[in-house]
């Protein structure tokens, strides 16, 4: 079954490598959409596939970030959303 969430990741996500985290995790969960950063300084995913996948990257997202990495995630949005169809997960530039 198919899903698709908009996460929205805030704290000190930017400049620490977040974005290229979330897109080797989502390519190994197999799962299609983009990551980027928003002007308000978070970080926005939007991520489709199959249902466990999905669910997977948004309990990734909701642990605490890893230790050895910088930054901090502070609060985790997810809103369900009508997947698109999405092909590939990448970094989208604004």
């Amino acid at each position: 079954m198919t899903k698709a969430v908009q996460i929205t990741l805030v704290g000190r996500v930017q400049g620490v490598g977040i974005r290229y985290w979330v897109v080797e995790t989502a390519r190994k969960l197999a799962l299609n959409g983009w990551v980027c950063n928003e002007l308000d300084r978070s970080v926005r995913i939007w991520a489709e596939g199959e249902a466990e996948a999905v669910d997977a990257l948004v309990n990734l997202c909701e642990t605490p970030w890893l230790p050895q990495r910088p930054g901090h995630i502070e609060s985790v949005g997810v809103l369900q959303v009508a997947p698109v169809g999405e092909e590939g997960f990448h970094v989208r530039w604004r």
